[in-house]
């Protein structure tokens, strides 16, 4: 009896063990638009977390086959300060993202506080010269013939990934429609 209780303390220590080993945002990078492990060059997939420098949690994202699902950040009381659902978006007519080298759309919905918002995120694999405002009117109008209300979405950033920061950002309002 003795012996069974024992196994079973290992098992859990050993699970204990295995489940401290986090992924952090320090692990992974992007290459060509997907998130991938540093140390393997996988797809990322799971919990990444990271950390302030007191230790304490500062934000957590969840990730499948490189792509971002949904973040969340946390204050220096663990307390939430803002969250981000991210959807990748699928459209009808690929030819504007062809054209442009365009990985992936992704719309994000979010929340700070009281206030909500929503942002369109667009991927390439490498940063080009572009017509950014001609570009994002483009995508506001793809994403509008794709049943989505584009007139929610406050800001189009260009980047490498939704975490990177944007080499281009577009406010919509500036954009002539």
């Amino acid at each position: 009896m003795i012996l069974k209780y024992k196994i079973h303390y290992i098992l859990l220590l050993v699970l204990f063990l295995f489940s401290c080993n986090s992924i952090t945002l320090k692990d992974i990078t992007t290459q060509e638009g997907v998130y991938i492990y540093k140390n393997n060059k996988k797809p990322v997939n799971g919990k990444v977390t990271d950390y302030f420098e007191n230790g304490k949690l500062s934000c957590e994202a969840n990730f499948k086959n490189g792509i971002i699902g949904d973040f969340i950040s946390y204050g220096f009381q663990r307390e939430i300060i803002g969250t981000s659902k991210y959807s990748t978006f699928i459209s009808k007519n690929d030819r504007i993202k062809q054209e442009n080298n365009i990985i992936r759309l992704a719309i994000s919905n979010s929340t700070e506080g009281n206030y909500e918002f929503v942002n369109l995120f667009v991927v390439f694999k490498q940063q080009s010269k572009l017509n950014y405002e001609l570009l994002g009117n483009q995508l506001l109008g793809l994403v509008k013939n794709n049943g989505f209300d584009s007139e929610k979405i406050e800001t189009i950033y260009f980047c490498l990934g939704e975490l990177e920061p944007p080499f281009y950002e577009v406010k919509t309002k500036d954009i002539k429609k």
